[in-house]
């Protein structure tokens, strides 16, 4: 039960620091955009998939565990705290053009740059479709990558100060 709690708030807290250092190193240097870019939409769309499925495993466990650590989670509670998440980010979950859109570049990242699926074209495409986007200093905050980011961000942090409550004395 510790575990599955531990890995859920770890993962909160992991994906809130990278969220932040790519918006600030986005922000600090607006040239690095694509670059900065490609890695926040690897980090969005691992939070917007990976943080069912930990709450999911922490549910799981809170209901089946047994012996000392079977009323350390308050079940109701955590089944309220995950509800308030898919609330706040139901528009992204069901804005499929965006997420498919994650997924492409998720796909064009991972796979290198000389896969043979990807290619140095799909590097080269994505460094292009980015090159239009205007360098100015408040350009980022246009970006639907960045406004999402920042939606993810706030709910994430309502979701850990849920977590860090449902815990019984």
């Amino acid at each position: 039960m510790v575990k599955a709690y531990a890995a859920a708030r770890f993962f909160i807290v992991q994906i809130d620091v990278d969220m932040r250092v790519l918006l600030r190193a986005m922000a600090a240097d607006p040239a690095a955009r694509a670059t900065t870019e490609k890695l926040l939409a690897l980090v969005l769309r691992e939070s917007i998939e990976g943080i069912y499925r930990v709450l999911g495993d922490l549910q799981r466990t809170a209901r089946t565990q047994t012996g000392r650590f079977a009323d350390f989670i308050e079940v109701d509670q955590l089944t309220a705290a995950q509800d308030a998440y898919k609330r706040s980010g139901r528009d992204i979950a069901e804005d499929r053009p965006f997420k498919e859109t994650l997924v492409k570049i998720r796909n064009e990242v991972a796979a290198h740059m000389f896969s043979d699926a990807a290619g140095i074209e799909s590097a080269a495409a994505w460094v292009v479709s980015r090159s239009v986007m205007p360098k100015t200093d408040d350009a980022m905050f246009n970006s639907l990558i960045f406004s999402r980011s920042i939606q993810v961000l706030r709910a994430l942090h309502t979701l850990d100060e849920a977590l860090a409550n449902i815990r019984r004395p």
